[in-house]
């Protein structure tokens, strides 16, 4: 398996990269990502702990970073990543970690020279983003690797990829006891396999305990429309008169936050009065009838202030995580595709 990989894997990265210049700028980020040549800071007396997180997956494992560094801060932390978006979700946590990390491709050789930099003596992955040549360099230097908070989609292809991959690894932790009884029956015994819940509630719980990032009143009660798809605002901008007549005010926070994805939603609605949030000082009266949340990384605040939050997503292919909206006290109303996320599930019964 691990041949015909390396050799898909190295056709698609050559064809990526001349075909670089006529991709999207967000294709060529994520290129330029995997060829940058990172020399890393590291100590040769002192153990290092590599944690890898695609981009959000980020999350679920920032609770365990810090418990990490409280019960042994002689030891080095690390963080790679797969994708640019990662690199806006690193700030609560960069005074724990001692590098971040952009990933290479996942080839031999560039592989092979990661490890040699970074020597770590642990790798622990964060809930996907499994990449083979990495494990099994991994495996072959004998170095520990564990993935914590597991939630995969168990069709036929990915149980064959998650079996050749987890059965390399040490110890898995997985956030439902269903989930940890069937992937009893792919991953081989020795493999340790743990029901500990999802870590991300540890973060979202760490959030809520300090202050918001930004300071909101209102002038009526607001329902927040979190990272969505135009697959969802197709339904949400029909029923945007009936929400506003009904005496709430509507945060919109787009999955894409781009100037040419904002400016669309600012074309949509000229019949309403609309405010941006990079517009407001942060702490500020809406007054408005909808305001846009064309930033990253204030999301989760909001919902402090939010009495409902609808998840987007979900009229597309997969909702979007709901934990933060209910730890912050909103009930949360999703489209149809939201049986990936096992928080939805629970709320739903």
């Amino acid at each position: 398996m691990l041949i015909l990989y390396r050799f898909f894997y190295f056709l698609i990265s050559r064809t990526l990269i001349l075909l670089k210049p006529l991709l999207s700028e967000k294709f060529q980020l994520w290129i330029d990502l995997r060829q940058k040549k990172i020399l890393l800071k590291r100590s040769e007396q002192k153990q290092r702990i590599l944690f890898h997180a695609a981009s959000g997956e980020i999350e679920y494992v920032k609770s365990v970073i810090r418990e990490f560094k409280k019960q042994a801060p002689e030891m080095d932390l690390y963080v790679s990543y797969s994708s640019p978006s990662a690199e806006k979700l690193f700030s609560n946590i960069s005074d724990f970690v001692t590098d971040f990390i952009p990933l290479p491709w996942d080839t031999p050789d560039h592989i092979r020279f990661f490890l040699e930099q970074l020597r770590p003596s642990a790798v622990i992955f964060s809930r996907t983003d499994f990449w083979p040549e990495l494990i099994e360099q991994l495996q072959q230097k004998k170095i520990p690797m564990m993935a914590v908070s597991l939630f995969p989609h168990l069709g036929w292809l990915q149980k064959s990829v998650l079996r050749y991959n987890l059965a390399k690894m040490t110890c898995l932790t997985v956030v439902t006891d269903e989930l940890k009884f069937e992937l009893k029956k792919i991953i081989p015994a020795q493999v340790d396999i743990h029901m500990l819940s999802d870590t991300r509630f540890d973060q979202v719980l760490h959030r809520l305990k300090d202050a918001a990032r930004f300071k909101m009143t209102s002038d009526r009660e607001v329902i927040v429309w979190g990272s969505t798809w135009p697959e969802d605002e197709l339904v949400l901008i029909q029923i945007l008169p009936h929400i506003l007549k009904s005496g709430f005010q509507v945060v919109w926070c787009p999955h894409d936050v781009s100037p040419q994805r904002i400016l669309k939603i600012q074309k949509q609605l000229t019949d309403y009065s609309v405010t941006l949030f990079s517009n407001k000082e942060h702490f500020f009266h809406f007054f408005e009838q909808v305001l846009i949340l064309d930033q990253i990384g204030y999301l989760a605040d909001m919902y402090r202030y939010s009495r409902i939050a609808f998840i987007g997503g979900s009229f597309k292919s997969k909702v979007h995580s709901v934990m933060e909206p209910l730890c912050a006290g909103n009930p949360v109303i999703v489209g149809p595709f939201y049986k990936n996320n096992p928080e939805a599930i629970q709320f739903e019964k």
